[in-house]
């Protein structure tokens, strides 16, 4: 059981803890009222990572399909 809390929301939403990845500090979590997934990253460990393997991108549309990768790689 843990806590998140949502800065887009400025709400606090209590999770379990379904996933977890150390290395790469993916974490995913299931809201216990509404039951959704909540995909948490160290956004500064992994802007590293894309740091040091050199991935540029041209667009947000890059980005955030680069952030997902990550993520679904991250939890398998």
């Amino acid at each position: 059981m843990c806590e998140v809390f949502i800065y887009k929301d400025k709400r606090k939403v209590k999770a379990k803890k379904i996933k977890e990845n150390e290395m790469t500090q993916v974490m995913r979590v299931k809201d216990k009222v509404t039951g959704d997934y909540l995909d948490i990253v160290d956004f500064n460990h992994m802007d590293k990572f894309f740091e040091d393997n050199k991935v540029i991108f041209k667009n947000r549309v890059g980005l955030n399909k680069e952030v997902r990768k990550y993520i679904d790689f991250s939890l398998k």
